[in-house]
């Protein structure tokens, strides 16, 4: 479990920043704050912050911070450095998603002090439940066609902030020579066997189109709310937000699922099979980024997968 942070901003802080972007979408100001410790903290520190305005209406905010002091102690540990900037999320929802309408959760204010190292996100507490707690393939697939318009909507602005994640052959290669360098005992031969062969799928994903994806969208980090209006699908955790194949974050989303049920959401994002070949080069290059995600960091018990045979099976399908 994750021990508290060392630095938590106090409420007056707090306030001065959120006063004003309350203030301006809401027409009212806070009149009441309540703290709570948000369960869904796992490498930042989250809150959920209980507001009474002064019209007497109460919302909820979700305050995020990703300012390096605000990093969780197992993430500190086991977080690769080479993917962390406190700025990507922020600009993510600050260039990208607020002006792109596509239901993701409302950007109330932000605050990027790079002086005092204080990288602070406000934003909408989504009614919804994670997608994996969602038994019903079809609420998946409704995901995978969100998932799709999403890619096509953002591929234009990819290139608008410097923030994001380049995923390149050299991005690509990074985590192949982590994966051999942590590996030990019967792992290295496998991994020398996936070495021999990982050009191969450096190659086919600098050739696939690129768009603005996820980067992490494991079914935990997907909220979604099924209502009369219809299905709002809401990605969180946008701090590994990158460039990239956007079959990546397809290939994420349907980690888990048996090989019928991945062809179904790959046809419900491309209306055809004829992109399963690439999925299954992005699942491999996931299975290697795993391996070489860290050796101090341990999944929980439901989510611990074999990514090296997953790996060596993927490879063998593709004949590689």
């Amino acid at each position: 479990m994750n021990t508290a942070v060392s630095f938590r901003p106090s409420t007056a802080s707090l306030l001065e920043c959120l006063q004003p972007a309350i203030d301006g979408h809401f027409g009212a100001s806070i009149a009441a704050i309540t703290r709570t410790p948000s369960r869904y903290s796992t490498s930042f520190d989250i809150e959920d912050l209980g507001l009474t305005l002064s019209d007497g209406s109460s919302i909820v905010v979700v305050f995020k911070n990703l300012s390096p002091d605000a990093m969780l102690e197992e993430a500190r540990r086991t977080r690769p450095e080479l993917i962390y900037d406190p700025l990507r999320e922020i600009e993510v929802y600050r260039s990208l998603l607020a002006p792109a309408d596509l239901g993701t959760a409302r950007l109330f204010g932000t605050e990027a002090d790079a002086a005092e190292q204080r990288f602070w996100l406000f934003i909408e507490k989504v009614d919804g439940v994670e997608l994996y707690q969602v038994e019903s393939l079809e609420v998946w697939k409704g995901a995978s066609r969100w998932l799709r318009h999403m890619h096509h909507r953002l591929a234009p602005d990819r290139h608008r902030i410097s923030s994001l994640i380049r995923c390149d052959a050299a991005w690509y290669r990074a985590w192949m020579r982590r994966a051999v360098d942590f590996a030990s005992g019967r792992s290295y031969s496998g991994l020398e066997q996936l070495a021999s062969i990982h050009e191969k799928v450096v190659e086919h994903l600098c050739e696939m189109p690129e768009t603005v994806i996820h980067g992490d969208l494991y079914a935990s980090n997907v909220l979604v709310d099924q209502s009369e209006d219809g299905l709002r699908v809401c990605p969180v955790d946008w701090e590994r937000a990158s460039v990239g194949p956007g079959l990546i974050d397809l290939a994420t989303l349907s980690m888990g699922w048996d090989e019928d049920a991945v062809s179904q959401l790959a046809r419900a994002y491309t209306g055809s099979d004829s992109d399963l070949i690439s999925l299954a080069f992005c699942r491999l290059q996931l299975c290697i980024q795993w391996l070489g995600w860290s050796p101090a960091w341990r999944p929980p018990p439901e989510h611990r997968r074999d990514w090296l045979n997953d790996a060596l099976a993927l490879a063998d399908e593709l004949g590689l």
